[in-house]
C-alpha cells in the first residue's frame, strides 16, 4: 500500500530554544485515517500546520502522496485538507467522535478498488476500541 504521509525526523523550535516538535517520524497509508492525541503543548498543532504547508520546519521531511511538501507546497495544498474539532459540524461531537463523523462522508470509491466509507481510518479507531 502506498503511503499518504511520509514524515522523518520532523523538528520545530522557536527562538532557538523551545523545541515544539522533537524529531518525529510516522507514515499513514492511503485510506487511512489517523488521529493525533496528547497533552496541550505537545506538539500537535505545530505537526498538523507543518503537513499543511503553512509553517516551515527547522528539520525533517514531510511527503504527501510522494511529493516533497518543503519543495511543492502548492501542489500539496492542492491536494491535502483538514478537519479539527474547532470546526466540527455538531459542537457536540468529543474529539473521538468528529472524526468518525467526518469518515463517513468520504467517497465510497477507493483508487484501490472498493472500499465504504465506514472502513476508511479503522487503524487508528480499531486501536481505541471505536472500528
Amino acid at each position: 500500500m502506498k503511503h499518504a504521509i511520509e514524515v522523518e525526523g520532523l523538528t520545530k523550535v522557536y527562538e532557538k530554544r523551545i523545541r515544539a516538535v522533537d524529531c518525529i517520524s510516522f507514515t499513514v497509508d492511503e485510506g487511512e485515517l489517523y488521529g493525533s492525541f496528547g497533552p496541550n503543548g505537545a506538539g500537535k498543532t505545530t505537526t498538523v500546520k507543518m503537513l499543511l504547508t503553512l509553517m516551515k520546519p527547522t528539520s525533517g521531511t514531510i511527503k504527501i502522496l510522494g511529493i516533497d511538501a518543503l519543495k511543492s507546497q502548492s501542489a500539496v495544498r492542492q491536494i491535502i485538507g483538514s478537519v479539527s474539532q474547532e470546526v466540527s459540524a455538531d459542537g457536540n461531537l468529543t474529539g473521538c467522535e468528529n472524526p468518525i463523523g467526518f469518515r463517513q462522508t468520504l467517497p465510497h470509491r477507493w483508487q484501490n478498488g472498493e472500499r465504504s466509507a465506514n472502513q476508511a481510518g479503522t487503524g487508528v479507531y480499531g486501536s481505541l476500541g471505536q472500528g
